[in-house]
């Protein structure tokens, strides 16, 4: 008895609990939706291989992974109805972290930061839905600081200074709203010179 209800039971159950998932290339767009090649229903699951993306109704929306040939994970993130949403990763081949930020609603959003291949910092900026907004800093590969200065709505606002690779300040420019209103230039030593 209890053989024939389990295999009644497993009669009813959907075939794509026993299938291997499709692969990322197997699944095409139709009409903005995700579905597999073979069907014209919008693919619900994760799809496995070098690209890990989850589907909800056809849609983007989970977690996501994606890996380089030799196995090393490439980025991963997630989205939230077909966006880029909350934390997100890219590495290089070697594993180093490339760059780190975050996203809301498709958009950059908080700290965004870039990593030369050795690992030093080479950018961080804040951003505010998906513009430069607020304080950011470059970085020559060396550490040192090479720019720093602050965005308002995606504009350059306040003072910026450049820095040598050596850490002399060269250069100092005020802005407001994207419009440069004053600027300063320096020598090796530090003597005001004019700007090119």
């Amino acid at each position: 008895m209890k053989i024939q209800c389990l295999l009644a039971i497993a009669l009813f159950l959907p075939t794509s609990l026993f299938a291997e998932s499709p692969k990322f290339g197997d699944l095409v767009k139709r009409d903005g939706l995700y579905c597999a090649k073979s069907a014209d229903v919008p693919y619900t699951g994760k799809t496995s291989g070098r690209t890990q993306m989850t589907f909800k109704d056809g849609v983007l929306s989970g977690p996501y992974e994606k890996y380089y040939k030799n196995g090393q994970l490439s980025s991963k993130g997630s989205y939230r109805g077909g966006e880029l949403h909350g934390p997100h990763e890219s590495y290089y081949k070697d594993g180093q972290l490339m760059w780190k930020g975050t996203y809301k609603g498709g958009l950059r959003h908080g700290i965004y930061e870039r990593y030369f291949d050795n690992g030093q910092l080479w950018y961080s900026i804040h951003h505010k839905d998906g513009s430069e907004h607020g304080d950011f800093q470059y970085y020559h590969k060396n550490g040192q600081l090479s720019v720093q200065g602050a965005y308002k709505d995606g504009q350059k606002h306040g003072t910026h200074e450049w820095y040598s690779k050596n850490g002399r300040l060269s250069k100092r420019a005020l802005y407001s709203h994207g419009r440069l209103t004053r600027r300063a230039c320096f020598d090796e030593v530090g003597k005001r010179r004019i700007c090119d």
